[in-house]
């Protein structure tokens, strides 16, 4: 409880996705970001989504393969990553993000020196900060407004660390994605503005659905274009 409020949890990702007053008559959805329940001393402490999680958690995935100092970390996200085709962060956004991460525990950083030259702030993933990237990384997706740009940089990392994992996370999503057009089908009593929106958000699950077969492909090395056609981006 929070106050008079309940809140719904993702016990693996600690992300809320809804809070309902004590009472089962009324329920304030909060978007696809919601909440988020984050640990500092001495307590949980709630705090407002003002942008995806998937950015944080790309950091984490970009230590994944090793230390990394700030420059060259935000230059592989910006670069050669692919990442910035799902979303666009100014470096000062991205250093802010970073040590957020460090205040979490889930990066630590070391300052190394270095001859001739200002030292250097080195950032590393500690095992808290693994765990949180692999739980979050092999979790589909709960929320349809939240997948163009959570998704691919799920599948992007898992695709990298755990391939097996990877066809899983897939797989899962489809089946998410299934139940989500099964729940917004159009209605034998729908008529007019209502049944065209409806069509409109069938329509982007549809689409969304088939660009899963695309990354079946690219999982298995075949990379061609599925009935989608395109590949679904977040914001630019």
């Amino acid at each position: 409880m929070v106050g008079r409020y309940a809140a719904v949890v993702n016990p693996k990702t600690m992300y809320i996705y809804t809070i309902q007053y004590a009472s089962p008559r009324l329920s304030m959805p909060l978007g696809p970001y919601g909440l988020r329940l984050t640990y500092a001393s001495p307590g949980w402490t709630l705090i407002a989504m003002d942008e995806p999680p998937s950015i944080e958690f790309a950091i984490l995935g970009l230590l994944h393969e090793g230390p990394l100092h700030g420059y060259e970390l935000y230059r592989r996200y910006a670069g050669r990553s692919g990442l910035a085709v799902v979303w666009k962060v100014k470096r000062s956004r991205f250093y802010a993000l970073l040590a957020r991460l460090g205040r979490l525990g889930l990066v630590a950083m070391e300052v190394r020196e270095q001859a001739g030259r200002p030292p250097r702030k080195v950032f590393r993933l500690t095992p808290e900060g693994q765990a949180a990237l692999r739980a979050w990384m092999t979790e589909p997706v709960a929320d349809s407004r939240a997948f163009r740009v959570e998704f691919p940089a799920k599948l992007y990392f898992c695709a990298r660390t755990d391939p097996a994992a990877a066809r899983r996370l897939v797989s899962e999503q489809r089946a998410a994605c299934e139940s989500w057009l099964r729940l917004r089908r159009l209605e034998p009593g729908d008529r007019g503005f209502e049944a065209l929106v409806r069509r409109f958000r069938t329509g982007q699950l549809a689409a969304m659905t088939a660009w899963l077969s695309d990354c079946e492909a690219y999982l298995d090395g075949r990379e061609e274009t599925g009935a989608a056609g395109t590949i679904p981006e977040g914001s630019r």
